[in-house]
């Protein structure tokens, strides 16, 4: 199962109809069936809910020489291995607060992750190593160190994340 999640809910339904095979909204369906090959996340703030039930996550904007990333502390938090761009933005110095920078890969193209995918998916010790490297021997509290760093790094943006921060 491919679960794509656009920056842009509103392009979702051409998404979708641009793709060929059996693909569900989440908007439209609460989960995939066993049949779905792309489910795709049109709603926003459940992230975290995806995460939690998957094993490898790709960060997108990332790729592309004026991608800045996008924020991967939900990901790395749900002990997802991270793959993502060299163009990550600000998101490098938050790779590097987070202490686990062995749970990244970095891929420059398509190919690049169908390789990196595929070469996790059939080394499952190589990738649960790097998903207990996301989450740590640290469990909630390294969850609550991301969230901090995630929110640090968007008080610039959105002042109002600050008053979120776990105690």
């Amino acid at each position: 199962l491919l679960v794509l999640a656009p920056r842009y809910p509103e392009h979702c339904e051409s998404i979708a109809r641009s793709i060929d095979g059996n693909v569900r909204l989440r908007s439209k369906a609460r989960s995939p069936l066993p049949s779905t090959e792309i489910f795709i996340v049109d709603t926003l703030g459940e992230l975290s809910i995806f995460f939690r039930h998957l094993d490898i996550a790709f960060i997108g904007n990332s790729l592309l020489a004026h991608g800045k990333g996008h924020n991967f502390a939900e990901a790395a938090a749900e002990g997802c291995t991270i793959l993502r761009g060299p163009n990550v933005g600000d998101f490098e110095e938050m790779e590097l607060q987070t202490g686990v920078p062995q749970s990244f890969i970095r891929v420059e193209d398509s190919a690049s992750i169908a390789k990196a995918v595929r070469r996790l998916l059939l080394d499952p010790d190589s990738q649960d190593a790097r998903s207990k490297a996301a989450l740590g021997d640290l469990g909630n509290r390294r969850k609550r160190q991301l969230w901090r760093i995630s929110c640090r790094c968007s008080t610039e943006i959105v002042p109002a994340c600050a008053s979120k921060l776990p105690q």
